[in-house]
């Protein structure tokens, strides 16, 4: 998942609609590899702002420590602002379908919350990241 570039055009693309205000539809994606280079190249850019804010990651972290109803942690989802929330959710479902081929694709949920946690929660670490990701991705479908 992080050795193969995307589809340069599509990933340019993507950032476009991303720069005009617009979440880009992924519903026809053949491969994860677009959707990662179209993160990763929005990351470097130093254009992130985080899904969720530091005050969340603590909130999130304690529900998933205590494998709390899922209702808890959709009530507190719900508080997120429109876009992060369609954004969070898109890749939780993606990092979802990334373990589903984790045994083909080598990437289990510690590779995701070392790459991406500390990207998506604000002033979190790795472990904390992976404990999160990994509730949030058992629950998405409930959750969304």
């Amino acid at each position: 998942i992080f050795r193969h570039p995307g589809n340069m055009a599509v990933v340019k693309k993507y950032l476009e609609t991303i720069d005009n205000g617009q979440i880009p539809s992924t519903h026809n994606l053949t491969t994860v590899h677009t959707a990662c280079t179209t993160l990763k190249a929005l990351f470097r850019n130093d254009r992130i702002n985080y899904l969720v804010p530091e005050f969340m990651v603590q909130e999130f972290h304690t529900l998933a420590v205590k494998t709390a109803p899922v209702i808890n942690v959709k009530s507190k989802i719900q508080t997120l602002q429109d876009d992060p929330k369609k954004l969070l959710e898109r890749l939780l479902k993606l990092f979802a379908m990334v373990l589903e081929q984790s045994s083909k694709n080598r990437t289990d949920l510690a590779a995701i919350a070392k790459t991406f946690g500390p990207l998506i929660f604000e002033n979190c670490h790795t472990s904390r990241a992976e404990v999160i990701l990994g509730y949030l991705i058992s629950t998405c479908e409930f959750i969304f």
